[in-house]
């Protein structure tokens, strides 16, 4: 007799959907027998965040947002360690729509204990400014990227950002005394700005400062955070630090006043209403040692160091705020 043939059996869908629900259900009553440890989670992820400075610095992320500010999160390798830290969590990203000119991925994490799912999605384009579509290799970097920011945003909609603070600040921390001095700091972010080829002007203008002399902590924080949106490409170097600053948009009726003032010091005196008077905004200046204490007037600062009104002009949104804000101190 021939030899019987060999024969696939295909489960029906229904049969598939009943595997994946058993194998969830086996993974949720794992999760309640061995519930995790908020204080050792923490624990571990410090642990794995403060490992060495390379790592540290990775956790720190931050991104341009326009008017020469830049916004704070967790990287995509701070997701990961809290993914890895966290417990009896599931998370998965996929590419749901690619295209010549966008890759579309859907992240989701699912925390086992609480049965609670988020799910989010990130959108790439795989196109240049002018419209031309990316090679086949650049596209296949942009889907890996767009995988991984849609992997770290699931973590994050699962696992609440107020226990990863204890971790981002022990980044900071490392990154802080790893290197004993700030002149020692500043070399080494000097090293890598030389590297990208971005000049100390560029770097002054994203900062808000005159040059490497006010440069603190937090501003070299800044630049850290700048270097890992670069290197996991959440921005570019153009982005992070524009060759040709942008100035602050005015709205329609400053807009309208400035047209009636050719100059940058009735641009600046154009802005100043309400709480906000010359002499307040003296007395700022004055407190950041924009101005001398002689002067008295906008115009006496103008005359002097125009350079100062550029200053506030740039960041006026910033100067504003810290003006009022001392005003309802002193009121309190």
């Amino acid at each position: 007799m021939p030899p019987e043939e060999n024969s696939l059996d295909v489960l029906p869908l229904s049969s598939i959907a009943g595997l994946e629900r058993a194998q969830i259900d086996s993974q949720i009553a794992t999760a309640h027998a061995y519930p995790r440890s908020l204080e050792q989670f923490q624990k571990r992820a410090i642990s794995m965040a403060t490992l060495d400075l390379t790592t540290a610095e990775s956790c720190i992320y931050s991104r341009p947002v326009g008017g020469g500010k830049t916004a704070e999160g967790e990287s995509i390798r701070m997701a990961e360690i809290v993914a890895a830290c966290y417990g009896n969590l599931r998370v998965a990203a996929r590419i749901i729509e690619q295209t010549p000119r966008l890759v579309r991925c859907e992240g989701v994490a699912h925390d086992l204990e609480s049965n609670y799912a988020g799910k989010s999605e990130c959108v790439e384009a795989t196109v240049t400014k002018e419209g031309k579509p990316y090679s086949e290799s650049q596209r296949a970097v942009m889907a890996k990227a767009c995988l991984a920011k849609a992997y770290r945003d699931a973590v994050f909609k699962v696992v609440p950002k107020s226990l990863c603070k204890a971790v981002t600040l022990a980044a900071r921390g490392v990154i802080n005394k790893e290197i004993a001095t700030l002149e020692q700091r500043q070399a080494r972010v000097k090293a890598w700005l030389k590297q990208i080829k971005v000049t100390d002007a560029r770097v002054f203008a994203v900062l808000g400062v005159k040059g490497w002399a006010d440069v603190n902590d937090e501003h070299l924080l800044t630049i850290t955070g700048l270097r890992t949106a670069i290197n996991e490409q959440e921005t570019t170097v153009e982005e992070a630090f524009p060759s040709t600053p942008v100035a602050p948009k005015l709205s329609a009726s400053a807009a309208g006043k400035a047209e009636l003032f050719p100059t940058r010091l009735d641009e600046l005196k154009a802005k100043l209403t309400g709480e906000v008077t010359e002499a307040r905004l003296l007395d700022y200046l004055r407190s950041m040692q924009l101005c001398d204490d002689s002067l008295s007037s906008l115009a006496e600062v103008f005359a002097q160091k125009p350079s100062a009104v550029d200053a506030v002009l740039m960041g006026w949104p910033h100067v504003e705020k810290r003006i009022k804000k001392t005003v309802e101190s002193s009121a309190k």
